[in-house]
Order: C-alpha cells, then sequence, then structure tokens
C-alpha cells in the first residue's frame, strides 16, 4: 500500500489571477435580429462562433474590455450602417468596417454565419499583423470627411492595401 502524501501546493498569486490577454480580435456577421461572434484571443486559434442578441452582444463585449489591454473588431458594410461601430467605439473597441466580400473563396458553395464571422476574425488578425491587403476597410463617414478636406480622399473611393478604388454608381468596384 503506498504512502499519499499531500503535495503543498502555492496559491495563486493576485498577479497571476487578473493576468489580461493582450489582444481580443472579434469577426463580427451582423443581422438585424442577431450577431454571430467569432472571438480570438491573442495568437490562438479562433474559437468556436457565438450567437447573441445585440443588447447582450454589447454587454459581452463590456466583459472582453475587461479581459484584454485592447480589443479589435470588425464587421461588413451594409445596411446597418455605422451605429454598431459608433457603439464599440465609444466603449474602447477598436473596430474598423470592411468592403462586404464572397468568403467562400474555394467555391465550396458553403455559406454560414458563423464562416463568415470566422474569416473575418481571420482576416483581421493577418490585417494587424501588417497585411493590409487582407481587408477593403470602409472609412467611417467622419474619417472620410476629413480624409477628403485634406485632398487624400476622393468622393465614392474606399481603401485597400494602402490604394483606393473607385465606386461607380451600381457596380461596386
Amino acid at each position: 500500500m503506498k504512502n499519499k502524501t499531500k503535495k503543498n501546493l502555492t496559491p495563486t498569486s493576485l498577479t497571476q489571477t487578473e493576468a489580461k490577454a493582450s489582444v481580443i480580435k472579434l469577426g463580427i456577421d451582423i443581422h438585424q435580429k442577431h450577431y454571430v461572434v467569432v472571438r480570438q484571443i491573442d495568437e490562438a486559434s479562433p474559437q468556436s462562433p457565438q450567437k447573441f442578441t445585440p443588447e447582450k452582444f454589447m454587454a459581452w463585449v463590456r466583459k472582453q474590455l475587461t479581459l484584454a489591454q485592447r480589443v479589435y473588431s470588425c464587421y461588413e458594410a451594409g445596411c446597418f450602417g455605422y451605429v454598431l461601430h459608433r457603439q464599440l467605439y465609444r466603449l474602447g473597441v477598436e473596430n474598423v468596417v470592411v468592403r462586404p466580400r464572397n468568403w467562400d473563396e474555394y467555391g465550396q458553395k458553403v455559406k454560414t454565419d458563423g464562416r463568415d464571422a470566422r474569416e473575418l476574425c481571420s482576416h483581421l488578425d493577418r490585417y494587424l499583423a501588417g497585411n493590409k491587403h487582407s481587408l477593403c476597410v470602409v472609412p467611417a463617414p467622419q474619417t472620410a470627411l476629413t480624409l477628403l478636406l485634406f485632398g487624400r480622399y476622393a468622393p465614392g473611393t474606399i481603401l485597400c492595401g494602402g490604394n483606393s478604388f473607385k465606386l461607380v454608381e451600381g457596380k461596386g468596384i
């Protein structure tokens, strides 16, 4: 019969319990009644998609702000405008609105909200790592106005990988 000895475990220190991630990245696929979000903490793999109502999402984002030094997010421009962008900005989230695109690069004809959110999160990760070609950022109206006033931005253009593209009425880019 073996003697069981108690291991002398040291309690977790206060700094260990309050450790924060450096960065949390959120890819958000927005709809009128719900948001589908994929979260990536630091350099870990993206987590499974989560579905929220808009109200519960904002409460969840507040909690994310306590878990990391910086929180970044992105969603596709669309009929919802910049309302969510302004809400996230007021909370302290660094958000970018990106040009909508077909995330099915290999023609698998599979379109789900979770896949879109995961692709947004993955491309946001690459964008933050320095690959400015991974996302086409649509400047918020205030940013677009500032760029227009200083002559670095023409009306009806979007920024993509440091390049600007002219939008043609009804034709996109």
